[in-house]
């Protein structure tokens, strides 16, 4: 997601409609509302009833005030909608088990993922193993961590964690200690790049942040909240930092001595739900994939053929994926700058490869035949078998990521693949989007 930061300004957010190409415009000048140009509906590739452009957005005007940063966000309408894959569909996981789904409200999605110089500019430091500076986070400090308390009890999840990270600073993050051996053979074996032998080169601060655990994701939404003069939407206590350290403030862990946050209790402010929330946050899984279909039910937008890939393995080239992702036939083993490729209907880039996005939902929690086709927590039925605005949110050892990256066979860059980690996970194909409630 572009963000362009000036020396004492606030974040402002630029929502758009369909948007071209996509890239913020020059002067940064940002919306307050918007839609499609001119309040038109929203294309749906596969010919349905096309997607309504959010109230309020017909006759939107720009505001330009001077020195803002800019944060460009896409409207996606409420309303149904199906994630997950067919039982025939190539490539599928046994966990991507179709659910109809209804949104009750719209959403507002960044056009890109975050990028390094959006983290570096809201956070402080650059944790990116491909960061401008040889692979190097930016500002590094070469002290190692001042100690090393040991094995403690999760405040998250109430398990014992993995262990301390202490690779961080400029290293790939694989194999990933938050994920244990087991995990990591299974990641290893959806990857197309020997991972040991990864080298930092630099990609440049448009390059997506990654390198980032689901607690620094949440973390920098709340800066995004604030610098843009809207309440955070996430509550931290009980900090530790990847070093190890206690934290009164998730923010003191944002330096490469620290490494970011490792485990933390993260509750919503004031609200029941994080979707009540009106700051920035991160996508709900149901919400990313509706948005990343932009109404298509392929696993790949259908704009050249039909959306349905021949070739599903490592370093084998298909045009219905390499128009729309950086995966491991087309990246050359390391992410690109967001924005690369075709956006999809909705004017999104990079919903396909280049990095793996968190989204707010818990894991293990798709419903299917071993729930009984029931969603553990954090969703109702709108009616018998149409989930409401899911989100399983308190009690997950996992969160969900989407999108697939760099490293990933065309497979795991679908529309409905899915992965569950430790939230305490980072590493070199893991990044983030930023979402806000359209309220």
């Amino acid at each position: 997601m572009a963000m362009r930061r000036r020396t004492g300004a606030a974040v402002r957010a630029l929502v758009v409609g369909l948007c071209g190409a996509c890239g913020p415009p020059p002067d940064a000048v940002p919306v307050r509302a918007a839609g499609a140009p001119g309040g038109a509906a929203l294309p749906n590739p596969d010919g349905q009833e096309p997607l309504s452009p959010l109230p309020g957005a017909e006759g939107a005007q720009p505001i330009a005030p001077p020195g803002t940063a800019t944060v460009v966000l896409i409207p996606i309408a409420a309303g149904p909608g199906r994630v997950g894959s067919p039982a025939a569909e190539r490539g599928r996981a046994e966990d991507e088990h179709e659910v109809d789904v209804v949104l009750t409200r719209g959403v507002l999605i960044g056009h890109t993922e975050v990028t390094q110089g959006d983290y570096l500019s809201l956070m402080g430091w650059n944790p990116s193993f491909f960061s401008p500076s040889d692979g190097r986070p930016a500002h590094v400090d070469p002290a190692p961590p001042a100690h090393d308390p040991g094995p403690q009890q999760s405040v998250s999840t109430g398990e014992e964690p993995a262990a301390r990270p202490d690779r961080g600073r400029g290293e790939p993050g694989w194999p990933d200690p938050a994920v244990g051996a087991a995990e990591d053979a299974r990641l290893r074996a959806a990857e197309c790049v020997d991972v040991d032998k990864l080298t930092p080169r630099a990609c440049g601060l448009d390059c997506p942040v990654e390198n980032v655990s689901w607690f620094d994701a949440l973390a920098l939404a709340n800066a995004v909240s604030v610098a843009d003069g809207l309440p955070p939407c996430f509550a931290f206590t009980e900090v530790v930092c990847a070093d190890g350290a206690p934290a009164a403030d998730p923010q003191l862990c944002q330096t490469p001595a620290r490494g970011g946050v490792q485990d933390a209790v993260v509750t919503p402010v004031d609200v029941q739900s994080p979707l009540d929330c009106i700051g920035y946050r991160l996508p709900t899984e149901a919400e990313w994939e509706l948005a990343a279909r932009a109404g298509a039910s392929t696993p790949f937008p259908p704009l050249v053929g039909d959306g349905v890939p021949e070739q599903l393995g490592c370093g084998e080239d298909d045009p219905e994926v390499s128009q729309w992702a950086w995966y491991a036939a087309t990246a050359g083993g390391q992410p690109h700058p967001v924005g690369g490729k075709l956006a999809n209907a909705l004017g999104l880039h990079d919903m396909h490869g280049n990095v793996w996005e968190w989204t707010l939902d818990g894991g293990p929690s798709r419903p299917g035949p071993e729930r009984g086709g029931l969603w553990p927590e954090g969703a109702a039925e709108a009616s018998p078998g149409v989930w409401k605005d899911p989100l399983p949110w308190a009690g997950f050892p996992k969160r969900i990521s989407k999108g697939g990256c760099w490293l990933n066979p065309a497979f795991s860059v679908r529309a409905a693949s899915r992965d569950e980690l430790p939230p305490a996970s980072r590493n070199a194909g893991l990044g983030l989007r930023l979402a806000r409630t359209a309220l």
